[in-house]
């Protein structure tokens, strides 16, 4: 889990390293302040937010120093209040004598540990700039603060939107992207092996199923992998390349062979799956996106569904898995 490396990361750091974080620098600066009194809409004094913005930003430095116009802020305020560093009562921010005496290092983890899904929710949604539904919807889909943090990751070097930024912002708090670069390696690429070989239905199971994901939508990248698994995920590409040239009469063939994948697939179809697919949305065509959309909502009752309601699902999510590769590299599905 993504979660879990960068809190090894986090925790291998020396007391100074953490000093020169951008999320330990906030610490400092809040901790001048045993008792703040809140605004009327519950926010931080402009004094304080100011103070909190010049420790540095990724995201961007408001016009005004406001607190609900400054993601990373809000961000800091609400795990402050979740970590149980800081408490609210009666519209006021209490510093908790429990956690006073922790060092700056001990108090940044707490903080780390306290990111979770909904936290950033309560963060983007109350923020004065948010309008838009489907800005809502990017992160109402994203199952947990592991999805997060994976889009975060896939999103550096990208080019920065809105939700680039929010993303980034979280990793730039915690020190994992500086200068623009990440300083955790998240996965090492694996020459491709040489062979004509393709994936046949009955060449399917769960380790051709897992590769299958990996191939498609981790682009062959693998740190555990051996020559072997490599081997497969260069038939796995030879196949999709049978598939572009696949004539009418071979739908049967192509039907079987997605069907054999979905049966193999269940234990690999998480959370993390669902973000690599999303990673694809600026590169795909309108109809991908659609049948992406479709897996995303149909997943959400997966638990609720019966035996072949649950087979024909991750058939279809096999198929819209090999969409996204057909349409990537070879430009199949456009509208």
């Amino acid at each position: 889990m993504i979660k879990d490396k960068i809190q090894n990361f986090l925790e291998n750091l020396s007391e100074d390293e953490v000093k020169n974080l951008p999320v330990a620098k906030k610490l400092d600066v809040i901790y001048q302040y045993p008792e703040i009194k809140l605004t009327k809409k519950g926010n931080l004094p402009t004094k304080i937010v100011d103070e909190l913005i010049e420790t540095g930003l990724l995201f961007r430095k408001p016009e005004k120093p406001k607190e609900d116009h400054t993601f990373e802020i809000k961000l800091f305020k609400n795990l402050l209040i979740d970590s149980r560093l800081f408490r609210k009562s009666k519209n006021k921010l209490l510093q908790t004598k429990k956690y006073q005496k922790l060092s700056l290092k001990e108090k940044v983890l707490m903080l780390f540990e306290s990111l979770e899904m909904k936290v950033i929710l309560d963060t983007v949604f109350s923020m004065e700039w948010y309008v838009k539904q489907t800005f809502k919807e990017y992160f109402l889909f994203m199952r947990d603060i592991d999805e997060f943090l994976y889009k975060a990751v896939m999103s550096v070097g990208k080019e920065r939107k809105l939700t680039e930024s929010i993303l980034q912002s979280v990793l730039y708090e915690f020190g994992v992207l500086k200068n623009g670069k990440l300083q955790i390696d998240f996965k090492l690429s694996k020459e491709k092996v040489k062979t004509d070989e393709i994936i046949n239905p009955e060449d399917i199971n769960e380790r051709v199923a897992k590769l299958f994901l990996i191939a498609i939508l981790e682009n062959g990248e693998c740190d555990t992998c051996d020559e072997e698994d490599m081997l497969i995920i260069q038939k796995i590409y030879n196949t999709m390349e049978l598939f572009v040239t696949m004539e009418e009469d071979d739908y049967k063939y192509y039907e079987k062979w997605l069907r054999k994948m979905g049966q193999n697939l269940k234990k690999f179809v998480t959370s993390k799956e669902f973000a690599l697919m999303d990673v694809f949305f600026d590169d795909i065509s309108a109809e991908v996106r659609s049948d992406i959309m479709q897996v995303l909502l149909m997943s959400y009752s997966y638990k609720t569904m019966n035996k072949k309601e649950k087979d024909d699902f991750l058939m279809y999510f096999a198929m819209t898995v090999c969409e996204i590769y057909l349409n990537r590299h070879y430009g199949l599905f456009n509208n």
